[in-house]
This record gives structure tokens, sequence and C-alpha cells, in this order.
């Protein structure tokens, strides 16, 4: 899943900086950016709560 986030964060930079992309179009793939921070740290942090599993 994380490999996803990092995958999906390379796509969104390689976006902003490669294509001419009007207003609507930075917007748009800057929330998607945003939104994979957001649920990148929300991942993480499910994973440093989860309880170890017990022997």
């Amino acid at each position: 899943m994380m490999v996803g986030f990092n995958l999906l964060s390379s796509v969104c930079t390689w976006a902003m900086r490669a294509l001419p992309l009007n207003m609507v179009g930075l917007l748009l793939i800057g929330f998607v950016a945003l939104l994979n921070v957001a649920f990148g740290l929300l991942a993480a942090w499910q994973l440093l709560r989860e309880e170890p599993p017990s022997r």
C-alpha cells in the first residue's frame, strides 16, 4: 500500500512539471496529491498504532 502512495506521488509530481495544464488541471492534480499525502499519513499512523502479534 505504501508503494502505491509513493507511486501516486511520483505521478502527480511528474504531471505537474511535465504536462501543460491549465488552472483547473493544476488544482485537480494538486488536490489528488494532497489527498495522497493525507491517506498516506493515515495509513502510516494506523501501522504505528497496530498491536504487535503476541507469541
